[in-house]
């Protein structure tokens, strides 16, 4: 058998220069100690650098604590008088003290609030809730925000359904425990509004009231027959307009008001309930004639009128247009004004009026303002309006366009409330 020969194996510079690359070659083992050595030496002088001094100040601060101011205020800072107010079309805003609404109003917190743009001559007025007006200093920050705002005058929730938000001297509302506990006084609540150049109205809501009725049983509705004090099945006990009683109570928390030098006095809730068949009949025509209806509204509007000639009687336009509002007798009322109350969502997309229906969908709110203005006015006779607009949802730019539109329209005092409550 022929054997093939054998010869010297020959390997080409590309082929063996590979095994460089093989993680046998010593070559490469050699590299990977030296950049192991490399990468360990790195971490021990950062280490000696920046874990040493790091571990010295932890210790230092243990011994002797760094101490910084506290960023919160423990102490209640002075509520100073705002500045005055420009009317100029571009918009100013102002830092005042706003404090908590919770019960403990100790703690004071700073906020900046947006001045709106009113007309020249025109007074701005707010209305509070009972919550702003529980102490002085509450009721100060309030007026602090509103004046900052663009507000000129404040309306003061000072009786509300059965309770008095003020220091009353009346002994009836003494004995029926309607007085609110740790109350104002009637002048420490005009002091803190008029600390911040703001005037004040009160408002004092009237046919609400049940406990006054059900501590008194003259001053509530009497049955026919046997003179017995009426009880709604719900709310128990109604006081009544036909009492002399009544009359009296509101006249006695009028004169109070009026001493205290308030700019107006805004009575609501001037409605009769609306009574069942039964009711009626017990009742008698006091319940059903609606001339004896409207004479009662009317006659305690009168009433307290004779003890404050600035009392203002409000009315809703939309119970006004719809002739629900019995008290609203202009010709009978014996007043120099009428509050009007406007909420622009209780009329939808149209309002009828005179017989006709008028489409409101596609009217800007100073459209609307300047509409139901007109209404109101007409409605009113030659009875000068106070509007009062209900913000609800409106956004600060449209209470802006309402009260430009009233302006535009003639009023010269426009008021905003936050939420209906008629």
């Amino acid at each position: 058998m022929h054997h093939k020969k054998k010869g010297r194996k020959i390997f080409t510079y590309r082929v063996k220069n590979r095994r460089v690359f093989s993680p046998n070659h010593p070559m490469r083992r050699a590299l990977g100690t030296v950049l192991l050595l490399a990468v360990m030496v790195f971490l021990g002088v950062v280490g000696y650098q920046v874990i040493g001094p790091l571990t010295d100040r932890i210790a230092a601060e243990k011994e002797s604590p760094t101490l910084t101011d506290d960023p919160y205020f423990t102490t209640e800072p002075p509520v100073t008088e705002p500045a005055a107010l420009t009317t100029a079309a571009s918009t100013v805003t102002t830092a005042v003290t706003v404090l908590s609404t919770a019960a403990d109003a100790s703690a004071a917190t700073f906020t900046t609030v947006r001045a709106m743009q009113i007309p020249d001559g025109i007074s701005a007025v707010y209305e509070l809730e009972t919550n702003e007006i529980r102490s002085a200093e509450v009721l100060s920050a309030a007026a602090a925000k509103y004046a900052a705002q663009g507000y000129t005058a404040l309306i003061v929730p000072l009786k509300l359904s059965d309770s008095l938000y003020y220091q009353s001297g009346n002994a009836d509302a003494q004995s029926a425990g309607l007085i609110v506990e740790n109350c104002l006084t009637l002048k420490e609540i005009s002091d803190a509004v008029s600390l911040h150049g703001m005037s004040c109205y009160a408002r004092m809501s009237m046919l609400d009231d049940t406990y006054f009725a059900a501590k008194y049983p003259d001053a509530g509705f009497q049955t026919e027959k046997d003179g017995k004090l009426w009880e709604d099945p719900l709310n128990g006990p109604q006081i009544s307009p036909y009492s002399d009683h009544t009359k009296a109570y509101y006249a006695a928390l009028a004169d109070e008001i009026k001493e205290a030098g308030f700019s107006g006095l805004i009575l609501s809730h001037l409605s009769i309930p609306t009574f069942s068949s039964k009711d009626q009949k017990a009742l008698g025509k006091q319940a059903s004639d609606k001339t004896l209806r409207r004479e009662a509204l009317t006659g305690l509007i009168n009433k307290v009128a004779e003890h404050e000639s600035a009392a203002i009687p409000r009315f809703n336009l939309f119970s006004m247009l719809n002739g629900s509002s019995e008290a609203f007798q202009p010709a009978d009322l014996h007043v120099s004004s009428i509050c009007v109350t406007i909420n622009f969502a209780a009329y939808g997309k149209s309002v009828k009026y005179k017989g006709k229906t008028y489409d409101l969908s596609k009217k800007s709110y100073a459209e609307k303002t300047g509409f139901l203005l007109q209404i109101a006015s007409e409605l009113a006779g030659d009875k000068p309006i106070l509007p009062l607009f209900y913000k609800e949802r409106l956004t600060d730019e449209e209470i802006e366009s309402v009260i430009a539109a009233a302006a535009e329209f003639g009023c010269q005092t426009v008021m905003i409330n936050p939420f209906e409550d008629d």
